[in-house]
């Protein structure tokens, strides 16, 4: 028996919901491409990459059993309702007997069916539910969850939106492992990046960096290096005392004393992002000028070192 899930939730156990007909929702290729090319009136060849068409938009017929027509229309309402708070959540469809299993970024649809229109048939109060698949070509993740906690595998190293299943959403921003463990129930879930299954892998980028010197007196220059690596494209630094840069090595001046945590982000073009962070990297020091019976003058800051002057 087919199951339709929103969210992991399932419509006869969550919503008292069930499906009737879900073969259009099967019947549509993926409709997103990455790249197309004609002629235009001059003769010459234009290329535009990631060409997106209009998103798929399909129906599932549903029913309900309630006592009267209130009853049905409270019980619809309900998950017309959570859909239209989450605005895109996981569809998935799901059949153990004939080895079915399917999911869809989806959204709450208009188009197709501009409102939900309850008949009364044997008792039962059926409806038809328009759906979009707001992109066809999404990455998706067939997981297992065990003990409430689940991982996938993200290999593309571009930011995109994650739907982990359960009505939650993320970001992922770079390739690496992504686990979410703090799901309710066990069992299998649907999770879904957006973005194209066949887009481009970017290089990783690893933020990383080093300063010198590390401690001393105010004011004190202290030079970053960037040992980052991927391609990156914008640099953005923050020296934790209230001051930024957008250099790749940027020369910051301390004009205050305390111990300062400094952050790098990194970014490139295909939206690819890493962060690195030092807590109590920087330690700046108050200074005291002390002149000794011999005439040299020394500088002496807070842990009693001293600078001779002259």
């Amino acid at each position: 028996m087919m199951q339709l899930y929103i969210d992991n939730k399932e419509l006869g156990d969550y919503f008292e919901i069930g499906v009737l007909e879900y073969l259009q929702a099967l019947s549509f290729p993926a409709e997103r491409v990455n790249e197309r090319s004609w002629v235009d009136k001059s003769g010459v060849d234009k290329n535009l990459e990631n060409i997106k068409y209009e998103p798929k938009e399909f129906v599932v017929q549903l029913y309900c059993k309630a006592t009267n027509e209130a009853t049905a229309y409270t019980l619809v309402k309900v998950l017309v309702d959570y859909m239209y708070t989450k605005g895109v959540f996981v569809l998935s469809l799901r059949d153990s007997v004939r080895n079915i299993r399917e999911c869809y970024l989806c959204e709450r649809s208009g188009t197709i069916v501009g409102e939900i229109n309850i008949r009364e048939i044997n008792s039962l109060y059926t409806f038809k539910l328009g759906l979009k698949d707001v992109n066809p070509n999404a990455l998706k993740f067939k997981n297992t969850i065990v003990l409430g906690e689940t991982t996938i595998a993200y290999d593309k190293g571009q930011t995109a939106s994650i739907y982990w299943g359960n009505g939650d959403r993320g970001l992922v921003s770079n390739s690496g492992d992504y686990t979410k463990d703090d799901y309710i129930d066990d069992g299998i879930v649907d999770i879904i990046v957006d973005i194209d299954a066949d887009a481009e892998v970017v290089i990783p980028l690893v933020a990383d960096f080093e300063a010198t010197p590390l401690t001393g007196i105010k004011p004190l220059d202290v030079q970053f290096t960037d040992l980052s690596s991927g391609d990156i494209e914008i640099w953005s630094w923050n020296f934790g005392d209230g001051y930024t840069s957008a250099e790749q090595n940027p020369l910051h001046t301390y004009n205050n004393t305390g111990i300062f945590t400094v952050t790098l982000q990194i970014f490139n073009g295909a939206k690819g992002a890493d962060t690195k962070t030092i807590i109590a990297y920087i330690t700046i020091d108050n200074a005291k000028l002390l002149i000794n019976d011999a005439g040299d003058s020394f500088l002496i800051n807070d842990a009693g070192d001293e600078f001779l002057i002259n």
